[in-house]
């Protein structure tokens, strides 16, 4: 086939995909009409995995050209389109525009959905339980700071519920608006500068460090000042036009786990699937609700001065899950 023949081809089987997309829209549409009507929730976390997981083993055994990250990034959009026909749904974060949990969230509900920046765990709490925001999104854990107390101490007050949750790599890129050889300034948050010290060293020992107040705010500052860059998000890099220049720069690996706040409690245990879900961070905010409220305030206060950090693997297992029952 001539390239001109191969690219009619690819245009016929466009158009076939757009028909069959439109197709699934009005199904999808359907499906909102009857969720609705039986008042359950929009937002199915371990449909969503089932029906990727699915997708996934078919593409393999099919021996399909596509691998799996790019089979799930598709349907993630097509996933979030799907949610945004069912209900204009708003998602609450905490941080400025490109931040982690900004780029945690969309890794959940794509790109059509509605997203609101939020500048604490409080103001995430308050647009849910006021119905501004259908689900939040918050950092409760991370592989080498420990469990995120704040998150914590909210969900000991609040009515609302830990309605799904998952993990999350947390990789830092470099971003500048110039080529890398004409860096002599690096923004970053101090705890990510920390993390990425003795990449920074032997790749840029000459650049000078400068402190910013977040990783969005290293990017703006990036793209503000000419021989610059920033540490942040790959997102973040999009939202003010920087361009990557280094990826996984991190000294080591880590990956976070986020909660999605929602105002009814998790779907049953039996629906979840172990990919996209982990008991025992489901089971961890009962338990501390539980050592909380049993606790003195000066064992309280102590915590909250010393910070103490809590490993990922080791969280509450059978004894959480019991107690909250």
């Amino acid at each position: 086939m001539t390239l001109e023949e191969v690219r009619t081809h690819i245009d016929h089987v466009d158009q076939q995909l757009l028909r069959l997309l439109n197709e699934r829209a009005d199904l999808v549409h359907h499906v909102g009409e009857i969720k609705r009507k039986e008042g359950l929730e929009i937002y199915a976390p371990d449909r969503e995995e089932r029906l990727l997981r699915k997708l996934v083993e078919s593409n393999k055994e099919h021996k399909g050209r596509l691998p799996e990250k790019s089979i799930r990034a598709i349907y993630r959009e097509i996933i979030s389109a799907a949610l945004a026909l069912e209900q204009d749904l708003r998602i609450a974060f905490l941080g400025p525009a490109g931040s982690w949990t900004h780029q945690a969230a969309i890794s959940r509900f794509g790109n059509s959905v509605l997203y609101l920046p939020e500048a604490s765990t409080e103001d995430v709490f308050e647009r849910v339980a006021t119905q501004e925001a259908d689900y939040g999104v918050l950092p409760i854990e991370h592989s080498t700071e420990g469990a995120v107390y704040h998150t914590l101490d909210h969900l000991v007050e609040s009515p609302l519920q830990i309605y799904a949750q998952f993990l999350w790599r947390t990789e830092t890129v470099l971003m500048s608006n110039g080529p890398r050889d004409t860096v002599d300034y690096i923004y970053g948050h101090p705890q990510v500068i920390s993390q990425c010290r003795k990449w920074l060293a032997v790749n840029f020992p000459d650049a000078e460090l400068r402190e910013a107040p977040s990783t969005s705010q290293a990017a703006a500052f990036a793209c503000e000042h000419p021989h610059s860059a920033a540490l942040g998000t790959a997102l973040g890099a999009e939202l003010q036009g920087l361009k990557i220049i280094a990826t996984s720069i991190d000294d080591s690996a880590s990956q976070a786990r986020f909660i999605i706040l929602g105002r009814r409690p998790a779907p049953p245990p039996a629906t979840i699937t172990p990919s996209s879900w982990s008991p025992p961070a489901i089971a961890w905010a009962p338990c501390w609700r539980f050592w909380k409220r049993s606790s003195n305030k000066a064992s309280t206060s102590a915590r909250s001065k010393t910070g103490p950090s809590l490993p990922m693997s080791p969280l509450p297992r059978a004894t959480c899950a019991s107690s909250s029952k």
